[in-house]
């Protein structure tokens, strides 16, 4: 049986949205935390990193066609449409932002500061790696938790106001 348009035409942005919103949520709630919890920290760095960087790029990409969706279907997709393009805008940047910017300095104070963050730094350069690390790492869930707020208040916005054609 066909799915009526006027269904699919409001919810497939959503749909976008919550394939992005899903991923940080099941990224952040269970990925890292059992990474860490079952792996030795430098394993566990080697499955979170490449999970992180398929999280950006899923959302890069679920974020592009939702924008490019809202620009085209806008005049028929509900009210607020320069609100959730800015929010897009914003869930994009600092998405972006996290996997070209922070993520790559993260990688390189990781290397820098030797194979097993838990272990003492060896000497005074480890220990600086070290805590560049740690502070690079607070960058990234800072914007990884600016993503996620942006796009439950742009979801709500869309699924408040959706109507069908």
């Amino acid at each position: 049986m066909p799915v009526p348009r006027s269904w699919l035409t409001p919810a497939l942005p959503l749909l976008f949205l919550a394939l992005w919103l899903g991923g940080i949520v099941y990224f952040s709630s269970a990925l890292a935390p059992v990474a860490f919890s079952v792996l030795p920290p430098s394993l566990a760095g080697h499955v979170v990193s490449p999970a992180l960087h398929r999280l950006h790029f899923h959302g890069l990409l679920a974020g592009i066609l939702y924008l490019l969706w809202t620009l085209v279907r806008g005049q028929h997709f509900g009210a607020a449409p320069r609100t959730r393009i800015l929010l897009i805008l914003l869930a994009l940047t600092l998405t972006a932002t996290s996997e070209f910017q922070i993520t790559p300095r993260i990688a390189a104070a990781r290397a820098a500061a030797g194979a097993d963050l838990s272990e003492p730094a060896l000497g005074p350069d480890e220990a600086a790696a070290r805590r560049r690390f740690d502070q690079l790492h607070v960058w990234s869930v800072g914007l990884e938790l600016g993503t996620l707020v942006s796009l439950l208040t742009l979801f709500g916005l869309s699924a408040t106001s959706t109507k069908p054609d």
